[in-house]
């Protein structure tokens, strides 16, 4: 954006949305899509398909530099948990990724720290994996 222009998204309005939060335990969900999905989680978890299960856990997508005025990129999936020996991240979205979403979703295939999956409606399931980072001085 050119000096003096800000980027703003719109941000649908509170009250058309459909969702209907749930908890489960100390656990908030502001979907019944989201909650119904960490239910499955536990029973995988009971059944020992996954471990380590952990809600909501924060991931650092770009580090900021209070300084120089840079805030910190963070995204908060819904679930993590280990699969087959490798760490996997979840997010549920019954419905279409906002703006701010689809850049973040960005961020994470350059700089996610692991496999992403993201359930969409249906229970489709898309995978995203950072991309590989080599070291420019070993290309050489």
């Amino acid at each position: 954006p050119s000096r003096g222009m800000r980027m703003t998204f719109r941000r649908r309005n509170p009250m058309l949305v459909r969702a209907k939060p749930e908890w489960i335990g100390d656990k908030y969900f502001p979907s019944k899509a989201q909650a119904t999905r960490w239910r499955t989680l536990l029973l995988l978890e009971r059944a020992g398909e996954i471990k380590d299960l952990v809600h909501e856990p924060k991931v650092v997508l770009l580090e900021g530099d209070p300084k120089a005025g840079l805030p910190t990129i963070a995204w908060h999936p819904d679930a993590a948990y280990i699969e087959k020996g490798r760490i996997v991240y979840e997010d549920t979205k019954p419905r279409d990724l906002m703006p701010h979403e689809l850049l973040l979703l960005d961020l994470w295939r350059h700089f996610g720290p692991g496999l992403l999956r993201i359930i969409g409606k249906n229970n489709t399931v898309k995978t995203y994996m950072p991309k590989e980072r080599t070291c420019p001085a070993a290309a050489k």
